[in-house]
């Protein structure tokens, strides 16, 4: 029998089965979807707040400016 400690995703709350999908991100492990979720969440965040502070990314020093 496998003695396997239960893991819990820490976005839904909920148990990971052991043979469900899974994503580990930092050493913490989600839901497939829960992990997409978040990493959707966290993008628009940074989105809204490049929008409201006004910072521009130049990837290029030489880049111009619009």
């Amino acid at each position: 029998m496998d003695c396997e400690k239960p893991n819990w995703c820490p976005k839904c709350s909920l148990r990971i089965a052991p043979y469900a999908p899974r994503t580990v991100h930092k050493g913490v492990e989600y839901h497939e979807s829960c992990f997409l979720k978040l990493a959707r969440e966290q993008a628009n965040e940074e989105r809204r707040r490049r929008f409201v502070t006004g910072a521009r990314i130049v990837l290029n020093q030489y880049a111009r400016s619009r």
